[in-house]
Parts: structure tokens; sequence; C-alpha cells
């Protein structure tokens, strides 16, 4: 409001200058027309005391006038910067507020994930609890439906010695699925320790005839061969954790042993590029469904034939694999055909790094 009263100012001054100007024009013109027989001396000093007090209106004016107008443009310029700022102002604002909600939608959309993955780790810990209550009682009751069979039959030799035996056998299975559970929880939570050594591959493998000829002895299969393919030279050398790739292979030749009947188990190395080695386990068994392959390393996975799980086992053994194969840095992947057999080949560095 202040800024429009002084440009009416400015305009006021101006209108004046030349209102002041018109009556100097105006008193010239009456002069010389109407009072010539006026004394020269008094027209003289009329037109001087005129013209002065003309002359100050029309400085005055000019004055008030400039002034004025510098005024007006120090406080337009005034006014232009502190609509600047407050533009400035604004858009800053409007920035930190599309930052903070983009914060906050991102924010949001944690929370949304942590929710659905609480969610989704309680429906696998039901799911975990449900089989595990499963698998744990099977070998419980054999152990104890046996164990008072024995108390019934402890004059048998026979019966009780073949009684023995069985809760020997479930107790060992019972022993071997705490390990996997607690292998599994382990690599759950990020806490498998890893030791780190160089050997040699080819006698490593030779190492594994060990577990092949326990699992001949166990499984009663004659006719099935062992293979040994190596096609590099015999003094190649991997640096990882040994205990983790004999843990691979162990429980790989198991599987293989599980589901052939007859034909050959082959289990070999190759190298892939300079630092990275392909190793693999192959059977002749009765392979997997296609449907099943992409699920095979999940927990729980199993093998079923007519409706039932024939093979044993807990579902946990090449989730683990899987979980070990991740551990060294490296892929593992499975190809079968239903009725010819199954190939498990895993790729890991020759090097292990941090």
């Amino acid at each position: 409001m202040e800024l429009i009263n002084r440009n009416r100012i400015v305009k006021k001054s101006i209108v004046t200058l030349f209102i002041s100007a018109f009556l100097m024009f105006v008193f010239e013109f009456l002069k010389q027309r109407f009072i010539p027989h006026i004394t020269i001396w008094y027209s003289h000093t009329i037109t001087i005391v005129f013209v002065s007090v003309l002359r100050s209106i029309m400085s005055y004016s000019i004055f008030v006038a400039l002034a004025y107008k510098r005024m007006y443009k120090e406080e337009l310029s005034i006014r232009k910067k502190s609509e600047y700022d407050l533009l400035q102002l604004t858009i800053h604002q409007e920035e930190i507020i599309a930052k903070k909600t983009g914060v906050l939608i991102a924010l949001n959309e944690e929370l949304k994930n942590a929710k659905d993955k609480a969610q989704e780790v309680s429906a696998l810990k039901s799911f975990f609890l449900q089989n595990i209550s499963h698998e744990i009682r099977t070998p419980l009751n054999a152990i104890v439906g046996f164990s008072q069979l024995i108390e019934h039959d402890c004059n048998d030799s026979e019966k009780v010695l073949n009684y023995s035996s069985i809760i020997v056998k479930r107790s060992i299975d019972l022993l071997a699925l705490v390990d996997e559970i607690l292998i599994a929880s382990r690599l759950e939570v990020g806490m498998m320790p890893i030791t780190i050594v160089q050997f040699q591959i080819l006698p490593f493998l030779e190492e594994l005839r060990v577990v092949f000829d326990n699992l001949q002895v166990k499984y009663n299969k004659q006719d099935i061969e062992l293979i040994i393919h190596c096609s590099v030279i015999s003094n190649t050398i991997i640096t990882t954790d040994k205990s983790k790739l004999y843990f691979i292979f162990s429980n790989l030749i198991h599987n293989a042993f599980k589901f052939t009947y007859s034909g050959k188990i082959e289990i070999g190395f190759n190298m892939l590029f300079d630092d990275e080695y392909v190793f693999y386990v192959s059977d002749t068994g009765i392979g997997i469904d296609d449907d099943r392959q992409q699920f095979i390393f999940e927990k729980f996975t199993q093998i079923e034939e007519n409706g039932f799980n024939e093979f044993g086992g807990f579902g946990l053994g090449l989730s683990i694999v899987k979980g070990f194969v991740t551990l060294l840095h490296g892929n593992i992947f499975v190809t079968s055909t239903k009725g010819l057999g199954s190939v498990f080949t895993f790729i890991i560095p020759n090097t292990y790094s941090e």
C-alpha cells in the first residue's frame, strides 16, 4: 500500500510540474497581450516574482518526483528481492517436504517388507516345527517301541539282537537329524564357521571311496560302480573349506545311492576357467520329475514313489548342500531325466576369498 501511495505522489508531482509550465506560458501570453501599458519596471518586477514562484514550484515538484521515483525503484527492487527469496524459500521447503515424503514412503515400504518377511518367517517356522516334530517322532517311536519289545522278549536272544540293531539304527538316524537341524540353523543365521585350507583335488576325490564303500554295505547294493573322473592334472590344487566340500560330495553320493538300484555313480572335476572349478555327481537312478527339480534344494523336499517316502531321509540334506555351496561363493544346479538318472553340478572358485 505504501508503495502505491508513493507512486501516486510521483505522478502528482509530475502533473504539478506540467501545470506550472502551463501557467508560465499563460502569464507570458497575458503580459504581452493585455498589460502593455504597465510600466516596464512594474511589469518586469511582476514577471520576476511570478516566474520565481513558478520555478520554485517546478523545482520542488522535480525534486519530489525524482526523490520518490528513486525511493519507488529501491522499494520495488527490495520487494522483488523479497518475492524472489520467498519463492526460493518455498521451493526449498517443497524440496524438503518431497524428500521427507520420499523417506516416509521408503520407511513405509521397509516396514511393509519387514512385516511380510516376519509373516513369512512365522509361516516357515510353523512349517519347520511341524516337519521336525514328525521327523523326530518317527525314530523316537521306533526306539521306544523296540525297547519295550526287548522287555517282553528278553529271553529270546535273536529277537533282542534284532531289536537292538533297529534301535541303534534309528538312534543314528535321530542323531543325524539333530546334526542336520543344527547345521541348517547355523546356515540360516549366518553363524557357520569356515576353515580355509589348500589341498590337492584328486587325492581328495579318492578319499570319497570310503563313503562309497560304507554306503554299499549299508544299502547292500554291490552292483553299483563308482567312477572318479578328473580331466586335469593330478596335482591340481584348490583353496577352500575341505570339510564343507567333503560334506557336499558325501551327501550327493548318499542321495545317488538311495535312488540308484544298478549301474554307476560318477564323481568328477573339470576346470571351467582359470579361477573356477566344476564338480559333479551323476547317477543312473530313477531320476527326478521336471516339476520337482526347481524345488529339490528347498527344506523338507523329499522324493516320493507311489505316494509315500520309501527312500527315507529328512529333506534337509540338499538344502544344506546348497547352503554350503553358496557359503563357498558357488552355485549348484541339477539336470535329470525321469528313469535315466540325475546330475548334480556345482561350481566354486579355486581360491576362496572373503
